[in-house]
């Protein structure tokens, strides 16, 4: 398939080239008459090859694009069916580890370690706590020194 589009892709080249070349032998002719002069038999014949050429190029072209969205098809499809298989496999790799992970156990002993840093952890949570605490306390009692200085202001205020 990829010698395929490689040889497409060659063949689609050469006659752009051959196009070019042609364009590039008109203008440097450019003759300046309105109406065309009739075109001697050799030159006819460039012309006509080369018309030739355009539309087998035209038609590879169709060809490849045909083939082109064959291809993405054909990717889509692979597309969704890995995506499907990456699903699959998700939930069973889930199901799995569901039934290795052990249940919790409440009769069981819990390991020493696990206790310790939930231990720990518990103490931080309660330290963070405590001091949350205590800037609860101390922005109180700012406020309520900042409402007192306030009050005479907003009682000498005329009501509006």
């Amino acid at each position: 398939m990829s010698e395929d589009i490689t040889e497409l892709s060659r063949r689609i080249s050469a006659a752009f080239d051959r196009v070019d070349q042609g364009l590039e032998a008109l203008s440097r002719k450019s003759v300046p008459a309105p109406i065309p002069a009739p075109v001697p038999a050799a030159e006819g014949e460039g012309s006509a090859a080369l018309l030739r050429a355009l539309e087998a190029a035209r038609t590879s072209i169709e060809d490849w694009a045909d083939r082109y969205r064959a291809l993405q098809a054909q990717m889509g499809a692979e597309t969704l069916a890995l995506a499907l298989e990456i699903t699959r496999l998700t939930d069973e790799l889930a199901a799995a580890r569901a039934s290795v992970a052990p249940p919790f156990n409440t009769d069981a002993a819990p390991d020493s370690a696990d206790v310790d840093e939930l231990t720990a952890r518990i103490a931080e949570q309660e330290a963070e706590l405590e001091t949350l605490r205590a800037e609860r306390v101390f922005d109180a009692t700012e406020l309520a020194a900042i409402i007192a200085a306030l009050d005479p202001l907003v009682q000498e205020a005329p009501h509006v």
